[in-house]
């Protein structure tokens, strides 16, 4: 399915694909929406403006690739309980951006979504997400705080990389896969929670954890290349 908050570049849409949507038009306060037809989507599409503090309104399904991308004057976000996708870099390096709230039926975090968001200190993921993806949240060097949808089964490529403030993390039961440099720079990790049905972990994994003394791993566990180097665990 080719939605539109999928893509890289959201300037880059052929002709064809225009017709899919009506008219971009303003909502309220520089927030422009479309809507999809073919995947019946409300596409919050662009933002021209410079708040502080935005609300985006009920109805809204979807916030598009780049939508937020460097407002640096934002620094709270509230969000509708229609939101079922947030896009690729859709808040990125909002370093400003201090508290948000995911809505409970909220099923996909993209790509780089919060990357760099450097003043964000807590995030809780509902359990309807089923996919956040890399680097969604990395370079949040203030997160401290973390809670993981119970319905994850991977935690994706740098999700956390370079985090420097994370103490304790708690995967969820279902998660199989930790992959490449998820954790990488995390180095003031001391503890994390390992679920029993882990497959395998990535190469580089917890890279630079330099606070990182044990860990226990359940048997039979792939571990990929330098997945605990520079850390404290003397053996795996």
């Amino acid at each position: 399915m080719n939605t539109f908050y999928e893509q890289n570049d959201p300037d880059d849409i052929s002709d064809a694909d225009k017709n899919k949507f009506v008219n971009e038009f303003e909502i309220e306060h520089g927030l422009f929406t479309w809507y999809d037809h073919e995947n019946e989507i409300n596409l919050l599409r662009k933002y021209n403006g410079g708040d502080s503090h935005i609300v985006i309104p009920e109805g809204i399904d979807a916030i598009g690739a780049d939508v937020f991308c460097g407002c640096e004057n934002l620094t709270g976000i509230e969000f509708p309980k229609s939101l079922k996708t947030i896009g690729d870099r859709a808040f990125l390096g909002c370093k400003n951006l201090k508290e948000i709230l995911l809505p409970d039926d909220l099923e996909t975090i993209w790509y780089d979504a919060f990357s760099g968001c450097e003043s964000l200190t807590g995030i809780a993921v509902p359990n309807s997400v089923r996919a956040i993806c890399n680097n969604a949240f990395a370079g949040c060097e203030n997160l401290t705080d973390i809670k993981l949808s119970d319905n994850l089964s991977a935690v994706w490529e740098g999700v956390f990389y370079g985090c420097t403030n994370i103490q304790t993390i708690v995967i969820p039961k279902n998660v199989k896969l930790i992959s490449d440099g998820a954790f990488c720079g995390c180095e003031s990790l001391k503890s994390i929670e390992i679920p029993a049905g882990l497959e395998t972990i990535g190469d580089y994994a917890f890279l630079g954890c330099k606070s990182l003394k044990k860990i226990i791993i359940p048997e039979n566990v792939e571990i990929g290349y330098k997945a605990f180097e520079d850390t404290l665990v003397v053996k795996v």
